[in-house]
């Protein structure tokens, strides 16, 4: 599974980290792939935990805790901000056709939508990766990208009392909700912590499509 966001601590004990890119230093060294950026406040880690938090009696269990895990750094610093390049964010894409992974978690978004970026959907999707993204945080306003793309499965979230999160995003491209409202994870530096957000919806569904791809290899996305 490779998570497409600001790196993840591959060495939280929790977390089955097997390997990275850093897009933004072009850089495949664990240092680089690291979730070291200051603005993203551990969001990476916080959603590799969601996915494939290790069945090792602590206090938080990832949907598939067998699962290996690609960190694909794609966000940076610019100002106070926690945001990456679409640019990147292709060829995260790209990375993960040529290495051979089953899915990814997109937890990010935008308003933008190019043409070069669907068609990086559409060559994912027929390589046999599976997109999962947030749908974003506009509270009501419109799907964003990449989970608007066609083929991506857009993700909501559910409250503690499972009903849409208010935060959410909507439209007709969402396909499914999964808990997004103070969800516990993992956090950079062995720890854990608590996010909302459908980001934190995202890897929820990232972890069932790991464990459906497992049961059963020979379905298509």
């Amino acid at each position: 599974v490779g998570i497409i966001d600001g790196g993840i601590d591959y060495t939280h004990p929790y977390l089955n980290v097997v390997g990275g890119y850093d897009f933004t230093t072009l850089s495949a060294s664990p240092s680089a792939y690291n979730d070291n950026v200051p603005s993203c406040d551990g969001h990476g880690t916080h959603v590799a935990g969601t996915v494939g938090a290790k069945h090792n009696n602590s206090q938080v269990v990832g949907v598939a805790p067998d699962v290996s895990l690609y960190a694909l750094k794609v966000f940076e610093d610019f100002g106070a901000g926690c945001l990456s390049w679409s640019s990147n964010q292709m060829a995260a894409l790209d990375w993960a056709v040529a290495n051979g992974l089953s899915v990814v978690n997109m937890s990010l978004g935008s308003a933008g939508t190019s043409v070069a970026y669907q068609t990086a959907v559409t060559n994912a999707i027929a390589a046999g990766v599976t997109i999962v993204a947030a749908a974003g945080n506009s509270g009501g306003g419109a799907i964003a990208y990449p989970a608007a793309y066609t083929g991506v499965i857009a993700v909501g979230a559910l409250d503690a009392g499972n009903t849409p999160a208010g935060y959410e995003s909507v439209g007709p491209q969402m396909f499914v909700a999964a808990p997004g409202s103070g969800i516990l994870s993992t956090m950079p530096g062995g720890g854990l912590g608590v996010k909302s957000g459908t980001s934190m919806a995202s890897p929820h569904v990232v972890g069932v499509v790991a464990l459906l791809v497992q049961a059963h290899p020979t379905w298509s996305v």
